[in-house]
């Protein structure tokens, strides 16, 4: 099964130059969408110093995360879709598709248990494409860091989609201090992951993103 790797990244190149080899070197990823907001050095400079097959960077104007993933999930061209942060590495010693089964009414994610590893792959995804764009993506009333990946699974599983967790070591995370998470993004004195968590699960809630509200495409941006 071939799938596209979608990827936000906003000056966190350092990490994409070591992870984006680990995802090339596997054959069932047919293509790499790196949505580059806004960073302060182009991604395509920084990172990718020379024409790489499979990979496509679109640049675009600073947008929130939830912006960006979307645009990437409607211009994926797989029937699924593998949604990893720059700091995200595939080993190849437990590799990530014959491990993690993929089928229809299923999607794939970290699981809950709130470890350390689980924390840092929580905005892990593979699924269909189609199921995504079901529940109209990731919800784009949530510009700050924190909960857009739980808002989008309770949607999933709304929907009749079951959850299967992401097997063991099949991810590995590159170790980061937790305040580049927010720092630079949501203002010299972010607040905490908890708080920034917190607001957004609120605001989830009670503006719930459905099938009527816009889903941004690259349109958007040209």
């Amino acid at each position: 099964m071939k799938t596209t790797v979608i990827c936000y990244v906003q000056n966190r190149e350092q990490h994409l130059r070591i992870s984006l080899p680990s995802w090339l070197q596997c054959p069932e990823v047919a293509e790499v969408i790196v949505i580059d907001a806004g960073s302060r050095i182009p991604v395509s400079v920084n990172v990718l110093y020379d024409n790489i097959e499979r990979v496509r960077v679109i640049r675009i104007s600073p947008v929130p995360r939830t912006v960006a993933l979307n645009v990437a999930i409607g211009l994926a061209e797989t029937e699924t879709v593998l949604r990893l942060d720059a700091d995200y590495i595939l080993p190849p010693f437990y590799p990530f598709f014959s491990s993690n089964a993929l089928e229809p009414g299923v999607f794939v994610a970290s699981g809950d248990s709130r470890t350390k590893d689980d924390w840092h792959l929580y905005g892990l995804l593979w699924a269909y494409k189609s199921d995504l764009l079901k529940v109209n993506g990731y919800n784009e009333r949530l510009v700050t860091w924190g909960y857009e990946d739980a808002d989008l699974r309770n949607r999933l599983e709304g929907i009749g989609l079951k959850r299967r967790t992401l097997g063991w070591n099949t991810v590995i995370h590159i170790p980061h201090p937790d305040w580049t998470r927010t720092t630079g993004v949501h203002g010299k004195t972010a607040r905490t992951h908890k708080e920034l968590n917190a607001a957004n699960k609120r605001l989830a809630e009670q503006q719930p993103w459905t099938a009527n509200d816009h889903m941004s495409t690259i349109e958007d941006f040209q």
